[in-house]
């Protein structure tokens, strides 16, 4: 098992959101964040994912930068979710 992404001179992109962050929690699966930003270069979204093999994205949770503290809470939720895989995992 991983603990950091394996791709870390790699951009990854999904859904013209880049990956800024990702953890393994086990062989297969994986917790990103992302950010999209707008033409301008701004951020004005962030997201967590499941991500299955790199490739696969799903239950995405979505941090619209209008709202305070947007980063912060992402990578609350980005942590959260680790956590409960991991707890997940020993059960």
């Amino acid at each position: 098992m991983s603990s950091a992404n394996t791709f870390k001179n790699v951009k990854r992109v999904n859904e013209g959101f880049e990956i800024i962050k990702s953890e393994y929690y086990n062989e297969r699966y994986e917790i990103v964040l992302g950010q999209l930003r707008a033409e301008s270069g701004n951020i004005i979204l962030y997201v967590t994912w499941e991500c299955m093999n790199e490739q696969s994205y799903f239950w995405g949770h979505y941090f619209p930068t209008a709202g305070l503290n947007a980063r912060e809470k992402a990578l609350k939720d980005y942590h959260t979710r680790l956590a409960k895989n991991y707890d997940n995992m020993i059960w």
